[in-house]
């Protein structure tokens, strides 16, 4: 920094106005740091034609033609001290004149800090030859050095010079290229397109086209050419051409151009629901999906925020999920929205964030409906927990409420009631089962009328029901069975007819009477037989003293071990249909007991007992070899192998040697095991654990495996997957009404679609009348079996059937 403190202000301006150079003395501004001009000599003035003025202060934009970086370095010079040198261009009355500029910083006068800027103008030569000279050094320099590649030719299409790039592009020499015609690096395919755009060219126009270059090895290149007319005087007598390799750029656009066709395929034709909402959640594009999801028409959604759609109650949940999508995160959740024609549904919404430059521009959103779904597994867990024909509370629902019960409330009592309808027997074998089951739906309905926060009601199986009491005493169970007997002893009209039907109860507590479930259910079962066998219609509590309660068992018991003895169980046989093919496909054996004296006893009556009593084993056993002796009867007479579906009950599936005692009978009689069907109820999947080894060893065995009775049972479904099953049998007591009752037919159309996605073979028992052959038949059902094809006949009369059967004559 140079200082002068001995000379003022006035004095430096007079020394500076007599000096033949244009000076300027600038300062900078505390404010915006600008360098204002403080002082011009009368050089300075007459150069640009400027003026200080109070009412028009100059900076030094105003002086020199100037550059950021140009300022910058002046602004530097001030504060470093130190005389630079630079070359600026000094605005000349509105003209431009370069100069060379001395930049002295200095100070003046108790510290004051001036920038002193002198100007030179250079050599008037250099500015007259500079621009020939600059133009010829930068035209070579540009043509030796740009990635461009420039081709010369002559009027008729000869190469007469190429640069660097040129030869690089096509892999030549250039002693080898030059004279060649420019349509020898031009794959054939192009050469009338490339002769047209030639043409062009020589008629005066600047052409740009692509065409498919060949380089010396062949490969082939996409050319980008601008070609331009080389004119002496008014004559044509060349072309320049400047080309570009777009080889990997036509490459990128081919690809864009297809991701951009597969994603509005992808976009248009989804079967799922695709829309674009920009930041604001309103709608910029959407699918044809959108439109059936929503009801509303497109117009009626672009630019419209999807918020309308929303339920309220999920409103402000889904718009934070939409927030947090906008900061780059993909969103998923369930949600809800109302269709235009009202109706709720329950969506799986996927939001993903455009970004572009990282930025986020906008949200994709696939969404699936998922109310189809939710409704299903809605209606599979009620089936799971009711009774399809009372709509009551089932068995697993009662272990279910009794587990939590006591979890919740151990040290308090509660009160199993086992109800056992008296004389029900009676109203099926004289009404029908049709009306046994409307006198079950009314019962139900008055137990319904007993429910409160203390009491559940459960249909535990036929007549039999169980109700939950908590937090009870033995004077609230006596009055509460006594009301209990007075309205279900009221009698039911049925077809006209008052049909009484009365109660009988038998009560068991907690702890008293045990503190498991199954345990506080039996000793409630003995007390209602003790009801039954001493009045009817009335209660009894469990005691330990109870008198002979099972001396009927035990007289029933040794009836059935002299029936094993003399053989008096005979097995029926009811033929199973195919749906597709109208043939019969196999046949379900159904014990029966011809009891002496007695007629035939159905299985309902004595099953149960020898299922507790252990019976049911030889029993099981006697079926078996049965069955396989039918087979080989039906085949010696001429019919070809119809397989059988044997029932096992749960004593009998957890026999220690049951897969060894199939075995031997299968194979001492010759039998084929994929004649075999094992049917199993659902409540054996209650253990999976335990039953899952023993299908496996079955399964192995070749045998095919039948869920009975479907739908009416366990059904938490995961049994589905992990066992070896082939077949479902839907219950009867959802075929019958179905042609009558939507409900029931929903239950069924579940089912089958159900079987059907976990590839399961559908079999429909109960069916009794044409139409519901006509309705399982749209449905889908797989086979029939009911007493419209036949009801349960010998193995004699199975070969008759067989020989004379005729679906459409049924």
């Amino acid at each position: 920094m140079l200082t002068i403190s001995d000379l003022s202000y006035a004095a430096l301006t007079s020394l500076l106005n007599i000096s033949d150079l244009s000076t300027f003395l600038f300062s900078q501004n505390t404010l915006d740091k600008e360098l204002e001009l403080s002082y011009m000599n009368q050089k300075s003035h007459e150069k640009t034609g400027l003026s200080i003025t109070k009412n028009r202060p100059l900076n030094v934009n105003d002086i020199f033609n100037i550059h950021r970086a140009e300022k910058d370095q002046l602004i530097e010079t001030l504060h470093t001290g130190i005389v630079t040198h630079q070359r600026l261009q000094l605005i000349r009355n509105k003209d431009i004149t370069l100069v060379d500029v001395k930049v002295v910083p200095l100070t003046i006068e108790n510290s004051q800090t001036f920038l002193l800027v002198m100007a030179t103008n250079l050599d008037q030569a250099i500015f007259d030859e500079a621009p020939t000279l600059i133009d010829r050094l930068a035209n070579r320099s540009l043509y030796m050095h740009t990635p461009h590649a420039i081709f010369v030719m002559d009027d008729l299409g000869r190469l007469l010079r190429t640069n660097p790039a040129g030869l690089g592009l096509l892999e030549y020499r250039e002693d080898e290229c030059i004279n060649m015609h420019f349509t020898d690096f031009i794959d054939e395919s192009d050469h009338s397109h490339g002769l047209k755009a030639f043409q062009a060219v020589l008629a005066g126009e600047v052409t740009e086209t692509v065409l498919l270059g060949l380089t010396k090895s062949q490969e082939h290149r996409h050319l980008k050419i601008k070609g331009i007319p080389i004119q002496d005087d008014t004559k044509i007598v060349g072309i320049v051409g400047i080309v570009d390799d777009v080889t990997e750029e036509k490459a990128t656009q081919d690809l864009l151009k297809y991701a951009q066709l597969q994603y509005k395929s992808l976009f248009t034709n989804n079967i799922e629901t695709v829309a674009t909402f920009d930041l604001n959640g309103k709608f910029v594009d959407l699918n044809d999906a959108t439109i059936t999801l929503t009801g509303y028409q497109r117009e009626e959604l672009l630019g419209r925020s999807f918020e309308f759609l929303l339920t309220s109650d999920v409103k402000a949940l889904t718009l934070d999920f939409f927030n947090s999508a906008q900061s780059g995160v993909t969103k998923e959740y369930e949600t809800k929205i109302i269709h235009k024609q009202g109706k709720v549904l329950n969506i799986y919404v996927t939001l993903i964030p455009i970004v572009v430059d990282d930025d986020i521009k906008g949200i994709n959103c696939i969404v699936k409906d998922m109310t189809e779904k939710i409704e299903l597994h809605a209606q599979l867990h009620h089936m799971a927990y009711h009774d399809h024909l009372t709509g009551l509370k089932n068995q697993m629902a009662l272990y279910r409420d009794f587990d939590k019960l006591i979890s919740e409330q151990p040290k308090d009592a509660h009160a199993l009631l086992f109800i056992d309808l008296d004389r029900f027997k009676l109203i099926n074998d004289a009404l029908g089962h049709a009306k046994g089951d409307l006198v079950l739906k009314q019962m139900a309905m008055r137990l319904n009328e007993k429910l409160t926060s203390e009491v559940s009601v459960y249909r535990y199986g036929g007549d039999e029901f169980i109700i939950l009491y908590k937090q009870t005493t033995f004077e609230k169970l006596t009055s509460f069975s006594q009301a209990l007997i007075e309205i279900m002893s009221i009698p039911y009209l049925i077809d006209g007819i008052d049909v009484v039907n009365t109660p009988s109860i038998g009560i068991s507590t907690y702890p008293r009477d045990g503190i498991m479930l199954d345990a506080l259910i039996k000793k409630a079962d003995k007390a209602m037989y003790f009801a039954k066998r001493e009045k009817k219609s009335t209660f009894q509590f469990y005691r330990d003293q109870l008198p002979a309660v099972t001396e009927g068992y035990l007289e029933t018991e040794a009836l059935l071990r002299k029936a094993i003895k003399k053989n008096e169980f005979v097995l029926l046989y009811q033929p199973q249909i195919d749906a597709v093919t109208k043939e019969i496909f196999g046949v379900e054996a159904l014990i029966r007991w011809h009891r002496e004296g007695h007629g035939i006893i159905p299985p309902n009556d004595f099953i149960p007992l020898a299922e507790e009593s252990g019976l049911i084993v030889p029993i099981g056993k006697w079926v078996f070899e049965e069955a396989v002796r039918a087979i080989n009867f039906w085949k010696d007479a001429g019919i070809s192998p119809l397989p059988v579906s044997i029932n096992l009950s749960i004593r009998q599936f957890y026999q220690a040697e049951l897969v060894q005692m199939i075995t031997s009978i299968l194979t001492e009689a010759n039998i084929d095991p994929a004649l075999i069907t094992i049917e199993i109820t659902e409540s054996i999947a209650m253990d999976a654990t335990s039953a899952l080894p023993i299908l496996k060893e079955l399964k192995a065995l070749g045998l095919t495996i039948s869920i009975d009775d479907f739908g009416t049972g366990y059904s938490s479904l995961s049994y589905l997957k992990k066992f070896p099953i082939d077949y479902l049998k839907i219950d009867q007591s959802f075929v019958r009404d179905m042609t009558t009752n939507k409900d029931d037919r929903d239950i069924i159309e579940s089912i089958i679609l159900l079987g059907h996605r976990l590839n399961k073979v559908l079999i429909a028992e109960g069916v009794e009348t044409r139409e519901h052959v006509d309705v399982l038949g749209q449905l889908g059902c797989d086979m029939f079996q009911g007493y419209h094809f036949s009801k349960p006949i010998s193995k004699n009369a199975i070969i008759d059937y067989y020989t004379t059967f005729n679906f459409d004559q049924q």
